[in-house]
């Protein structure tokens, strides 16, 4: 365990690898598309010190107790450590809820009971933003929540850098869609189904924070601003690295030119018809699924290989 006065970092930022499943996959691609610097860090590396090099963890979205229990006693106590003697924590959905009182205990904060929240909000929402760095460039702050908790705050000295507003037309609540959400009744769709429905009952409840925790800042954020496409994301993770890092990339530049360095040896023709094999097998999986009212697409630029927001919509729970 490191209890020095003060980190001394010479990496700006450790992304937590373990437990982090599509979501860690998800935050590496937004980081790598905002040309953020950042290393993949596991477990096994924190609990020997090595976040001393960093000036910011990122915990990305996941299983909160799974991480903690990737980390173990003592590497939940060198991310205290860390935060405490002046490191920054950023920390998205999963990673948010792993700060809370019942993980790690770096903010006096709480997630919301199951039965008080909706639960199964995904898709594109609005915030109410307070004046702070990481809005710098936003003038409209529309982004995306997946399948988030809700924050129950329980001391005065967190700040609410965000709150939600209205939901977008293309989200949906479960496996309902806005728009079918209104026509059918969420007061009813609630009673039949007997949880939490309504995206409404998201207004005005804190979707970003801020607090201290010892010497270090503590950014918790129930959005993903690290969802593939999402231009305002892009920005916002970049003021944000900014903020926590002490301005250390301040002067990056994002092009939007495809990573230098990267090339793919000439495949041979037993490979390409493997990979054609692949391919095949899952379009015919995902017309099957269609056709059969499992799932459908959510966005329309997935169909043609762009980064879509959600990709395939599961029509599990309501149906």
């Amino acid at each position: 365990m490191h209890d020095k006065e003060e980190t001394s970092p010479d990496r700006p930022c450790a992304l937590l690898w373990d437990e982090s499943l599509i979501w860690g996959l998800m935050a590496r691609q937004a980081l790598m598309g905002a040309g953020l610097p950042f290393d993949l860090l596991e477990s096994a590396e924190i609990r020997k010190g090595a976040l001393s090099r960093y000036s910011m963890i990122f915990i990305p979205g996941g299983w909160a107790s799974n991480k903690m229990a990737a980390l173990g006693d003592r590497g939940q106590e060198e991310i205290r450590c860390f935060v405490k003697n002046g490191g920054s924590y950023f920390g998205i959905c999963g990673g948010a809820g792993m700060a809370t009182e019942e993980g790690l205990g770096l903010l006096p904060i709480a997630r919301k009971p199951t039965a008080m929240r909706v639960p199964s909000f995904s898709g594109g929402i609005r915030l109410s933003c307070d004046e702070h760095e990481i809005w710098r460039g936003i003038d409209s702050p529309c982004f995306s929540a997946w399948w988030p908790s809700q924050f129950q705050i329980e001391a005065r000295n967190i700040r609410i850098l965000a709150a939600y507003e209205e939901a977008r037309a293309d989200a949906f609540s479960a496996d309902i869609n806005m728009a079918d959400g209104e026509i059918i009744g969420w007061p009813d769709l609630e009673r039949r189904y007997g949880i939490l429905l309504n995206p409404a009952r998201l207004y005005g409840e804190p979707a970003v924070l801020e607090g201290r925790y010892g010497r270090g800042r503590v950014i918790l954020s129930l959005i993903h601003f690290d969802t593939p496409g999402d231009q305002n994301g892009a920005i916002v993770l970049r003021n944000i690295w900014d903020y926590l890092t002490s301005g250390c990339c301040s002067c990056i530049q994002v092009s939007s030119a495809a990573p230098e360095g990267r090339s793919f040896p000439e495949l041979s023709p037993e490979i390409l018809g493997s990979l054609e094999g692949i391919k095949a097998a899952i379009e015919e999986l995902m017309a099957t699924g269609k056709r059969n009212f499992l799932w459908h697409r959510r966005n329309p630029c997935c169909s043609s290989g762009g980064a879509g927001s959600g990709g395939w919509n599961i029509a599990h729970s309501l149906r």
